[in-house]
């Protein structure tokens, strides 16, 4: 299957009250080729906290073009022809939606499906999995700049897909096709994954098996922002015997 890897830089985390824009988009096709780097004036004034984490200012943004509808028609054409992979997907998926871009056909999150194949690692973010799988990009190494980021994303997907490839071997006893791998890699994108360990709290590091089912009823009566994952994982938990 075609695929296309991307990331985007932003002036902040988006919430119902308030919309943010692209300020950032970089896309790299299977070969390895980034076929789109542009930095855009955003329409949304640049939040401090996202200057903090990608130490793009404003001054830089200022002889940019504004978004425009031909990037969106551009990113509906690369979204209808392939499998678009980032890293926490879900984030940069709802920022091209907010620039009018339809909801992407096929996706694979790299983050999810790293949180389903390597279960104990204490975090998923695309930093650590860098330094752990020892990953070299070949050049001076920029975080939450999308360019680097796209380029780490292509490096870690291609581990994550072998990876798939063993874990479908050892679950059915036969090779998977390459295609087998992306629908798995696609499926475990979009539904919810039975976590191993509790990540807060005074079970903070426990194994979800390990925790007394009053426990887990008593956070899904009362806390009101479980994430889905961690919400299933709960329920499951809570009818097994």
């Amino acid at each position: 299957m075609k695929y296309t890897v991307f990331d985007t830089e932003t002036t902040g985390l988006p919430t119902p009250e308030k919309k943010q824009s692209i300020i950032q988009l970089c896309m790299m096709n299977q070969d390895g080729s980034i076929i789109t780097n542009k930095r855009y004036n955003p329409k949304a004034e640049m939040e401090l906290q996202a200057i903090a984490v990608h130490h793009i200012r404003p001054n830089m943004l200022e002889d940019c073009d504004l978004w425009q509808s031909k990037d969106t028609d551009y990113v509906n054409k690369i979204a209808s022809e392939s499998v678009m992979i980032a890293h926490n997907i879900e984030f940069d998926e709802n920022m091209c939606i907010q620039e009018g871009c339809d909801p992407f056909r096929w996706k694979i999150c790299t983050k999810r499906n790293a949180q389903f194949l390597l279960t104990d690692l204490e975090s998923h973010r695309q930093e650590f999995l860098y330094e752990y799988f020892e990953i070299e990009i070949g050049e001076d190494l920029n975080f939450h700049d999308a360019r680097y980021d796209v380029l780490i994303c292509g490096k870690l997907f291609r581990i994550l897909f072998a990876k798939m490839h063993e874990y479908l071997f050892d679950k059915n006893h036969v090779a998977a096709t390459d295609k087998e791998v992306f629908q798995a890699m696609i499926s475990v994108t979009n539904n919810p994954i039975l976590l191993q360990r509790v990540k807060f709290g005074k079970h903070r590091g426990k194994l979800f098996s390990e925790i007394d089912k009053s426990y887990l009823n008593w956070c899904l009566s009362n806390m009101e922002n479980l994430d889905k994952d961690t919400k299933y994982t709960m329920q499951y938990y809570t009818k097994v015997s």
